[in-house]
């Protein structure tokens, strides 16, 4: 049986990157949700809070790592991140837990260092998604 990626992102709460220097939506920063995933063109369509779309390639917009990835990333660095970097990511992941995806995103957006250990490119994150399914998918052939 066949992966399908193109519901993989489909509902998830992602951020324009905010470096983005060329945004004919001029969104750079903004959260929404994708509600597209494109699988020819690797890229999504993202509807905001005023209900307006922009269309996206998937390494121009961030999402949320997988809790269990923020933390593992936060236990193997650990000595190389400041007391201050840890509280935020802690509570990055607290945050996640809580479903509170917004807050969780701004909060990650406080430093290079947080951004890089509690968010991803879409496209990296659906690379995540799939190999998290073949897992699943080898473990119930067993």
């Amino acid at each position: 049986m066949k992966l399908r990626p193109k519901n993989l992102l489909v509902g998830q709460t992602v951020i324009v990157d905010p470096d983005l220097t060329t945004d004919p939506f001029e969104r750079r920063g903004q959260i929404g949700r994708v509600i597209e995933y494109d699988v020819q063109f690797p890229s999504v369509t993202v509807l905001f809070d005023d209900g307006k779309n922009g269309h996206y390639l998937t390494d121009t917009i961030y999402a949320m790592q997988p809790r269990k990835n923020i933390l593992q990333g936060l236990i193997n660095n650990y000595s190389a991140l400041t007391d201050g970097e840890r509280k935020i990511i802690l509570n990055v992941i607290k945050l996640v837990e809580e479903r509170a995806i917004q807050p969780a995103i701004y909060a990650s957006l406080t430093n290079d260092t947080i951004k890089r250990h509690c968010l991803c490119h879409c496209a990296d994150l659906l690379d995540l998604k799939l190999e998290e399914k073949r897992k699943r998918r080898n473990v119930k052939k067993i």
